[in-house]
């Protein structure tokens, strides 16, 4: 009986700490449908039992299998909770490229989001909408990124009023012949890899 009633406790100090995380990283790049299927009831059962509080950090990686809707919700989860570094890396065949433009994240809008990673293959295309805001970002990464068009890191960078530091890396930049940074707390700029572009 005391075993029982210990294990108890330790099963709901658990369950209690478990759900208190506020570092949440997410690795859903499965071979196995079984297993991908199995991945998303968990994300799905762990943010539903996760305490209403804060996220500090929240790193998603995810590859071909993983339905786009889920992707979304949980995304949004951490949008809705406060996320202050957020760290988004997509892999080759995720989405068609209809689904991964059309998503509507909530990312480019998010007031309390810090640092921002987007990491990707050049095979897809990221769309910045026209109401793009991050007013508090400080940080952002940008790592083997193909834009949608030259107005849409433009648009990107403009909207980060409080930004710091910007790395851009093996981005392709096909047509972009100036861009430009004019904050006045910019501090370091970082470009590397093969972009394609004079910058």
């Amino acid at each position: 009986m005391k075993e029982a009633v210990r294990t108890c406790l330790l099963s709901t100090r658990w369950k209690d700490l478990f759900t208190s995380i506020s570092n949440i990283e997410l690795d859903g790049v499965l071979r196995k449908r079984a297993l991908r299927n199995r991945f998303m009831e968990f994300v799905d059962g762990f943010l539903s039992l996760r305490k209403d509080i804060s996220v500090d950090r929240f790193r998603l990686c995810y590859g071909p299998g993983i339905d786009h809707r889920k992707i979304n919700e949980w995304i949004q989860y951490a949008v809705r909770h406060g996320v202050r570094e957020l760290d988004l890396i997509f892999q080759s065949g995720t989405f068609e490229t209809r689904h991964f433009t059309d998503l509507e994240f909530g990312v480019f809008t998010c007031k309390t989001v810090l640092t921002l990673r987007l990491f990707n293959v050049p095979s897809l295309v990221l769309t910045i909408p026209t109401h793009c805001c991050l007013p508090n970002l400080k940080g952002l990464h940008l790592t083997f990124l193909k834009f949608s068009d030259d107005e849409s890191i433009r648009r990107l960078i403009s909207s980060c009023n409080s930004l710091e530091e910007l790395l851009v890396q093996s981005c392709e930049l096909s047509n972009l012949n100036k861009l430009s940074v004019c904050h006045p707390t910019f501090k370091r700029l970082t470009i590397s890899g093969g972009y394609i572009a004079p910058i």
